[in-house]
């Protein structure tokens, strides 16, 4: 990524934010037994190209981890790091077991499927519960899972929807002709219900430490 559009980058750092994600796509599941020193030389590397070529302003205290799992102590790496609030997906959803939902374990993982948010005191991380997974919803099914998110009062106040931006891009095998039209279905649902966006890092869910 060059660094001749880095102003353009921090005149919208007011609403557009970057953190790390991976260091890679492939091979899947790269940090499922990821070390403390893994995570945080691979944090490390591509944060540091975030700001060679669009600085500190744009730099975020939210993340959604590589296939939302990570141990303990890689997770205390990216705390070290600046990194305050994780978004995962707890639902049960691979034969019957919930493996994008960090270190937590099962128990804590079903609690959080039926919360909008928790926080670990012994890490001082923050969890976010995913509401909808866009690519993964057919267009007509937009309305109808994110109402019956909404009709939960426990799931209903925070709403974060994910996507994957491969899913965008023609040459990729990813690539779905209708996923505009499943990120609009999305974006008009909550728009048409009052929800305003958010970094999930100020106002409620910001760290008392820091303010």
């Amino acid at each position: 990524m060059p660094d001749k559009w880095k102003g353009e980058w921090q005149a919208n750092s007011d609403w557009l934010h970057l953190s790390f994600h991976a260091l890679q796509d492939q091979p899947d599941r790269i940090y499922r037994n990821a070390t403390y020193q893994q995570m945080a030389a691979d944090c490390d590397l591509v944060v540091g190209e975030i700001r060679r070529f669009a600085s500190d302003l744009v730099l975020g205290k939210t993340t959604t981890m590589h296939w939302g799992e990570a141990p303990k102590d890689a997770c205390r790496a990216l705390h070290d790091r600046g990194i305050r609030i994780l978004i995962g997906i707890f639902r049960r959803e691979l034969a019957g077991q919930c493996t994008t939902g960090y270190y937590l374990p099962e128990a804590v993982k079903d609690h959080v499927d039926g919360r909008d948010c928790y926080c670990d005191p012994e890490t001082d991380l923050i969890f976010v519960a995913e509401d909808a997974t866009v690519n993964n919803l057919a267009p007509e099914e937009v309305n109808p899972w994110l109402d019956r998110v909404a009709a939960n009062p426990h799931t209903a106040e925070l709403m974060e929807l994910l996507i994957h931006e491969q899913y965008f891009r023609r040459e990729l095998p990813h690539f779905q002709p209708n996923v505009q039209d499943r990120v609009i279905r999305c974006l008009q649902w909550v728009t048409a219900r009052g929800y305003q966006p958010v970094f999930w890092s100020d106002g409620f869910l910001g760290n008392p430490k820091e303010t």
